[in-house]
């Protein structure tokens, strides 16, 4: 398929049903790009039916890698792919960009210390081809459960994880099809996106690739228990910019091979810290706020595609 960058609005148009939204990323260079080499992969697999998740270095710490593992395999769900990655921080400020432009300064400082101080597990993920279904990505949006324990249900993802606390969520997953291109091509480069999707009608299930990059992340971070939260008394305030500055530029640093920068001391100062951070700016609304659906499976009755 031969086409301009122009083209991309319209080809596009049916992968993301928040209003708003695609008109953003249709302005992103970066999304553009990846829809791009999206749109002119070979490809028989529908971008419906595809999406990844983001095993974060927290997990990797407090050993829940191989329950997100176990919970993706209840879904009957196909990895097809299981990549290990360093994100860095302006992957990371690309992710999060259009929810972030609301979020204070220290804020931005412990997620990215979280995103960026070890490394990363990309599970890529299929399903049988589902027509008139949610795309998966948005079914994967719904399961994750929110960042907030009281509004979460129990059949969640993070539920079964134990998730207490806002900042350590141990996973990420993109909220429809529209940001598994816009974020894969972020994470894998502009050619990463439309590799997969060449690779994916094909692939053999990954899972046992999976369980050994786990194994071997897990062995290069340091245990951490980030529950209960109450135990851990928050950093009094005049102390909290300096010992976040610091965890910010030890996160920062380059990791040696598959290891963590950060041991168990580092994650208990920064989940002191954490409960005294300010998450937003009074009166600025997010770019694009997905946190605003409900109910996403809803925006996408009926389905057509």
């Amino acid at each position: 398929m031969n086409f301009d960058l122009g083209t991309i609005p319209v080809l596009s148009a049916g992968w993301s049903k928040i209003p708003g939204k695609h008109a953003v990323f249709c302005n992103d260079p970066g999304f553009l790009l990846a829809a791009a080499q999206a749109l002119m992969a070979p490809s028989n697999y529908d971008l419906f039916d595809i999406s990844y998740v983001l095993i974060k270095p927290d997990a990797f710490a407090a050993r829940k890698a191989q329950t997100i593992l176990h919970y993706l395999q209840q879904q009957n769900l196909v990895i097809v792919a299981a990549q290990p990655l360093q994100v860095h921080q302006q992957q990371a400020l690309n992710i999060w960009r259009y929810q972030w432009n609301r979020a204070t300064p220290s804020r931005i400082k412990a997620s990215l210390a979280i995103a960026t101080c070890g490394p990363s597990l990309l599970l890529a993920l299929k399903r049988a081809p589902a027509r008139n279904q949610a795309p998966l990505a948005v079914k994967l949006w719904c399961n994750k459960g929110g960042a907030f324990a009281a509004k979460r249900a129990s059949h969640t993802l993070r539920a079964a994880l134990g998730v207490e606390g806002r900042y350590f969520g141990f996973v990420h997953v993109p909220d429809e099809p529209i940001d598994v291109v816009r974020e894969i091509g972020n994470l894998l480069g502009a050619h990463g996106l439309a590799q997969l999707l060449q690779e994916l009608e094909h692939a053999s299930n990954a899972e046992q690739t999976a369980l050994t990059w786990i194994e071997r992340l897990n062995a290069g971070a340091a245990p951490y228990d980030f529950e209960p939260i109450a135990s851990q008394p928050p950093t009094p305030a005049g102390e909290s910019q300096l010992v976040l500055d610091q965890l910010f530029a030890k996160a920062s640093a380059a990791c040696p091979g598959w290891d963590s920068n950060f041991n168990s001391a580092d994650w208990s100062a920064l989940q002191a810290v954490a409960q005294g951070l300010r998450d937003n700016v009074e009166g600025i609304k997010a770019v694009v706020d997905s946190g605003e659906i409900s109910d996403p499976a809803a925006i996408w009755t009926p389905v057509t595609h």
